[in-house]
């Protein structure tokens, strides 16, 4: 004993001790490794399902269980969408909408009263049957194509299409249940997902003006930032589709602006990635406009140096959006220690977030050795 002693103490203490400087050494070199990406973007904009693809694409799947801690948010999804499209019908005009069938007037009465968060399926279950003869009146279906003029849920369609399933005691949410249902982000979660064997740590921070405040808190050893805007809205206020156009698009320009700027105040370089969400909602008000031969408005066609442009030209429109956000005088003021990339995404599509995701990702690997080549990390 005495010789263990002279040689270091207990056996097992010292295995211990090793044990423990090894797993030091190898959380450092995690750490060292770590790409720490921040996502950022107005409320509704898709961080959240990217974060759900995310976890779908490279880290566990989701299980029943975790499924069906969806259910409520769904049920709430539902309710909110349902008393959003009783209200429009009877605020909007020229033409008003009428009622298809009169007898639906007591379900929208039932519904308008009901609670908007619901928990439970016992709390759910007397409005599904109210809800589902409301869907099918012409009354509310009129109103759901007048949608560009008020806000509501974009998987509204999805989950009304679904009644009959919801409805039943047994519903478990579907994946794609799961990746279309919307729950606002409070406060800042971190997401830890090796890729490909690089450690990364998603940092997503809610978008709604309340929590913007917490943005910047989040800065240090960011190497590069998502920011998400909706592509659909933001078409949807270039071409005044709403009444009060360009609301969306002024907040995201602000909001992008306002974090490159303090970004490359305080942090130096970083790589912006600008994912543009609902290119699936976009694309259909862009064939819709195409098949009614529209053109761009003055400004708009400035924008892509074309006045002869439709508005209906997909790959035009894109080249509007992305100058929209990212401005050559933005560029500029902050080049060349800020790169921007951009990509049109639908979150909801696996498939197509994880081949955008793998080009952004490969492009912030560029950006990292050249950042690296030249002195700046």
């Amino acid at each position: 004993m005495a010789c263990c002693a002279s040689n270091g103490g207990d056996p097992d203490s010292k295995k211990r001790s090793d044990d423990i400087d090894k797993m030091l050494i190898a959380q450092r070199d995690t750490l060292r490794r770590t790409v720490k990406v921040l996502l950022l973007g107005a409320g509704e904009s898709g961080k959240s399902t990217f974060l759900k693809q995310m976890r779908i694409i490279h880290g566990e799947d989701f299980k029943e269980a975790d499924c069906e801690e969806f259910r409520s948010t769904i049920y709430t999804n539902i309710m909110k969408a349902g008393k959003v499209l009783i209200q429009a019908r009877e605020l909007l005009s020229d033409p008003e909408i009428p009622w298809g069938d009169e007898g639906n007037a007591r379900h929208a009465d039932l519904i308008a009263a009901a609670p908007s968060n619901v928990e439970q399926y016992s709390d759910m279950a007397p409005y599904f049957a109210a809800l589902e003869e409301l869907w099918l009146d012409s009354g509310i279906q009129a109103t759901f194509a007048r949608r560009s003029q008020f806000h509501i849920g974009d998987s509204t369609e999805y989950f009304f299409k679904q009644i009959k399933t919801l409805s039943s005691p047994e519903y478990l949410p579907s994946k794609q249940d799961v990746l279309c249902s919307r729950k606002a982000t409070r406060g800042i979660h971190e997401y830890d997902l090796a890729v490909k064997k690089v450690p990364f740590k998603f940092v997503d921070v809610g978008g709604q003006r309340s929590q913007r405040t917490k943005w910047f808190q989040c800065f240090d050893d960011v190497e590069s930032v998502f920011f998400f805007t909706s592509a659909n809205d933001l078409y949807e206020d270039a071409f005044r589709i709403k009444p009060n156009g360009d609301e969306y698009g002024r907040r995201s320009r602000e909001m992008f602006e306002e974090l490159v700027v303090q970004f490359h105040k305080f942090h130096g370089f970083a790589d912006k990635v600008i994912f543009f969400t609902k290119v699936d909602l976009m694309d259909e008000k862009v064939k819709a406009a195409k098949d009614a031969g529209g053109c761009l408005d003055g400004y708009m066609a400035t924008a892509v140096d074309d006045d002869s442009t439709s508005l209906g030209d997909r790959q035009a429109v894109y080249t509007y959006l992305k100058k929209s956000i990212c401005t050559p005088e933005l560029r500029e003021m902050t080049s060349p220690r800020i790169h921007m990339h951009s990509h049109f995404v639908n979150t909801t599509d696996t498939d197509l977030v994880e081949f955008v995701f793998e080009a952004a990702r490969s492009t912030m690997f560029e950006c990292r050795c050249c950042q690296r080549g030249s002195g700046l990390l």
